[in-house]
């Protein structure tokens, strides 16, 4: 924001215009913040709920053999990082950590993989 500042300044704005325009970037940065954070939680909360679930499922007898567990990203080109490009396809055992050191998605803000599940006997 002060870099927008700076650049208002330079370019020779009245001091009212230049704190609109603040304020309008300011409160679209927050709205981008708070739509990040906000999917950021629902995928912990969605990816770390299905392993729970899953486990708990497999406790119950509900699943025989030993659960796997692969990581997924969305397949989308140019919309997955490095990091988790590296895993795509990655399985470990139900109660492991992947590669990364996660037992789940997501591996960082705004990632958008997930897990897919499967009983081997």
């Amino acid at each position: 924001m002060l870099r927008l500042e700076q650049d208002l300044v330079r370019q020779g704005l009245a001091d009212e215009a230049i704190a609109k325009q603040v304020e309008r970037y300011a409160e679209f940065l927050h709205k981008v913040r708070a739509e990040n954070i906000s999917r950021t939680e629902l995928s912990f909360g969605y990816n770390h709920g299905q392993l729970e679930a899953i486990g708990q499922a497999r406790e119950d007898g509900w699943l025989l053999g030993d659960v796997y567990k692969k990581w997924n990203t969305t397949g989308q080109t140019g919309r997955v990082c490095e990091e988790c490009e590296a895993m795509d396809g990655e399985e470990v055992r139900e109660n492991e950590t992947f590669s990364a050191g996660v037992q789940a998605p997501p591996l960082h803000p705004a990632c958008s993989c997930g897990l897919s599940y499967e009983a081997r006997r």
